[in-house]
């Protein structure tokens, strides 16, 4: 259903000043329909207001049997603003603002300018006591040497008065809305305000207001106007009830080391302060490591459970030496932790990087052998067809890339032959041309666009933001949701957002991890205003660590992305898979907390399972341990050992007992991270021959190989790897909660 409401006879408000024929949207969500009947009255003059008042406007009423409203001002359609020097009209004319669409408008705030629009609400239902006020913002200023700010208000007050002579109800100020890329003013940014109505504001009796927007940003020699378009407003209730079971948002990185986190690292040059504050606010776990020490494999352990190695999970492509265009490399209906939340009855979302191999329709023959490139994909891969990937692991909804390297089919080509296929799908489909774009120019655009969902994903599971089409496949408003985030940063190609390039002192990848914190607290903010913070277990770690070029980085910057470590992405040594790690759940986890206990990212299935309250079969999540006593500061240490996969080769696998780590594996160190000579120098690394075996209480950076000085508990240590790296068997206690 459809609403079109249109101001026929503008109103003068003196011969410099004057509203002229506008347009305005609502759009009403039938689904939503019920007995409550909220009377919207609407005035659809929408202009600048500074510095004069006495003008009359006549609200037009409208009936709506709804009990909340959203409506869309410039969806598409022309709109006249009034007009002074700081607040303009942008127009396909005025390129220099705006690259305009044809026929639209979209209005310009120049420093200390503002725009209001008249909102009359009625509603019998005394639940609604907030509004939500979402648009799209861009700017071509420069953030690191001025704040963007916008500050969002609604004043209660008749037309004729003016908002300057209302009551200010609520107000809101915005900051960070600067564009991802400053040569480009057509890139937008989600912006929002949540406005809390307060208890004396009664939605019972016809409410006059002013929903006011203002540039609060003073003007000086680097001021840009702002522009703003497609305005949406939402009348909501009350948070969601927070007594049940928490909803989970796991944030993962790629590729981010140990040392990139500012809040155990002092001598870091890189400051993640929205990570620094996410670790005064819940446990920080010093000894965590990441499943695996890459991408893919690390996915799957941290989804099942269980090391990619027993699910017969080798490396980042699909068995055979079919690149990533194929069958996931997890057996079909793996158990996850997806599976988990579904069964007790929670929304399950997957947004970013899947990491996991993809089941694409071929068109090529079996047996048959053709090379792929980005210039023949589409005759190989048919992509009309809907892509298989999450879905087959318990997610509803799935906003992810998909990465493919060049392949034979049937044969594995040489990783930097060709440029990498590279798209987005939303529920399957491509949602953006997988050949359009270099794999640099999506990279560039995607952490914006994954947190632009999942924040928006969290309003709608919040009730601030409807959905259209239930875009998000919720089964259940009122169910807790589980959201695994996971981003493609700081991974290469480095292509941190404009405003953020010299925010750091670690060049370009420093720019990046600053780019990835604001991104978690884009996160963490929209959980606070929808009132959801206080029972969400939200976990941040990292897929394994750093990549080779830390070793440059650390004579260039002396920025070391591993810290105080040996090791990096691949590596059995402990850089190469101890990862950041930081968990909040106010409501059960004590703020300000640290712990030292041994954690695998694997033990994320049997946490959820404990936390959800079931026992899954023992059969699943054979590595993974519950870590509420952890958590809870009820225990020291829940596990006696850890199974490291490094999944890059055959026999490259390491365990851990206590302080002792036994390297099965020729090296700690593979070939392509070339552990440099100065390093090792630095490090006083001491070679033995054969394997290797390190005591990280008396040697943490790993330079003291003892496999010749303790070979008993080399031996122990061989004996139980052997024991527990079956498939099929498990390396820690079945599941007891």
């Amino acid at each position: 259903m459809l609403i079109e409401i249109v101001q026929e006879n503008p109103s003068a408000i003196d011969s410099l000043y004057f509203i002229k024929t506008t347009q305005m949207k609502i759009r009403i969500n039938p689904a939503l329909i019920s007995a409550s009947k909220l009377k919207l009255l609407t005035s659809i003059a929408f202009g600048v207001l500074i510095g004069f008042q006495g003008f009359s406007l006549e609200p037009l009423a409208v009936d709506i049997k709804n009990p909340g409203f959203e409506s869309s001002i410039n969806k598409g359609e022309p709109i006249d603003w009034l007009s002074n020097g700081n607040a303009r009209v942008v127009s396909d004319v005025q390129k220099d603002i705006n690259k305009a669409k044809n026929g639209s408008h979209w209005l310009s705030l120049g420093p200390q300018a503002k725009a209001a629009q008249v909102i009359d609400i009625q509603s019998a239902n005394d639940a609604y006591d907030r509004l939500f006020v979402s648009f799209a913002a861009s700017s071509i200023q420069d953030s690191r040497t001025n704040e963007i700010r916008l500050q969002v208000a609604l004043y209660e007050s008749e037309p004729k008065k003016g908002w300057m002579n209302g009551n200010c109800v609520s107000k809101v100020q915005i900051s960070d809305l600067s564009n991802d890329n400053r040569a480009d003013p057509n890139s937008y940014v989600d912006a929002y305000a949540v406005l809390k109505l307060g208890k004396g504001f009664s939605l019972n009796e016809r409410k006059t207001c002013w929903l006011v927007i203002e540039n609060v940003d003073k003007p000086n020699s680097g001021s840009a106007p702002v522009t703003i378009d497609n305005v949406e407003v939402n009348l909501a209730g009350p948070p969601p009830d927070q007594s049940g079971l928490p909803n989970i948002l796991i944030v993962f990185q790629d590729d981010m080391g140990y040392g990139d986190a500012s809040y155990q690292n002092p001598e870091s040059r890189i400051q993640t302060v929205h990570l620094d504050k996410l670790a005064s606010q819940g446990m920080r776990l010093t000894d965590a490591h990441s499943a695996a020490t890459i991408c893919g494999p690390s996915r799957v352990g941290l989804l099942t459970g269980t090391l990619p190695d027993k699910l017969g999970v080798h490396g980042n492509f699909v068995q055979g030496g079919k690149g990533r265009l194929g069958p996931p490399t997890m057996p079909e209906d793996t158990p996850t932790l997806a599976t988990l939340c579904r069964d007790a009855g929670y929304d399950t979302a997957v947004i970013g990087k899947w990491g996991i191999p993809s089941n694409w329709d071929m068109r090529v023959r079996d047996g048959e052998t053709r090379e792929l490139t980005a210039k023949n994909v589409a005759e190989v891969v048919d992509f009309s067809k809907p892509v298989q990937n999450a879905e087959m692991f318990g997610f509803d909804y799935r906003y992810i890339y998909d990465e493919s390297r060049p392949f034979l089919v049937g044969e594995t080509a040489p990783y930097e032959d060709n440029p990498r296929p590279f798209g987005w799908h939303e529920n399957g489909f491509a949602v953006r041309d997988i050949l359009a774009h270099s794999m640099e120019e999506l990279h560039a655009s995607y952490l914006r666009a994954i947190t632009d969902r999942a924040v928006r994903y969290i309003q709608v599971k919040a009730g601030l933001r409807r959905s259209d089409d239930n875009q998000f496949r919720i089964k259940d408003q009122e169910s807790p949701f589980y959201i695994h985030y996971l981003t493609h940063a700081p991974h290469l190609p480095l292509v941190p957002a404009d405003q953020f390039k010299g925010m750091s002192k670690a060049g370009i990848y420093g720019d990046f991890v600053v780019n990835i914190d604001y991104s978690l607290g884009r996160l963490m903010q929209v959980l606070d205003d929808c009132g959801m913070s206080n029972n969400t277990l939200l976990v941040f770690s990292s897929d394994n660590g750093p990549e080779h070029h830390a070793y440059a980085r650390i004579q260039e910057t002396g920025h070391r992305s591993m810290g105080q470590l040996r090791g990096l992405k691949r590596d059995l040594y402990e850089g190469g898979h101890r990862v950041p790690t930081v968990v909040r759940w106010p409501r059960m986890i004590k703020a300000n907390s640290n712990s030292d206990a041994m954690v695998s990212m694997t033990d994320w299935y049997a946490t959820v399972a404990a936390i959800t309250g079931q026992r899954p079969d023992p059969s699943t999540g054979l590595d993974s341990v519950n870590l509420m006593p952890v958590l809870t500061d009820k225990a020291k240490q829940v596990r006696k050992l850890l199974l490291q996969d490094s999944a890059v080769g055959a026999n490259h696998r390491a365990i851990r007992s206590g302080p002792w780590v036994y390297i099965d594996a020729p090296s700690g160190e593979m070939n392509r991270n070339r552990e440099t000579d100065w390093f090792r120098a630095e490090l006083g690394v001491q070679d033995a021959e054969g394997n290797e075996l390190y005591n990280l209480e008396d040697d943490p950076r790993q330079s003291q190989n003892r496999i010749l000085s303790d070979p008993e508990q080399a031996r122990r240590l061989k004996e139980l790897l052997e024991k527990t790296w079956q498939p099929g068997v498990r390396s820690t206690p079945p599941f007891n909660h």
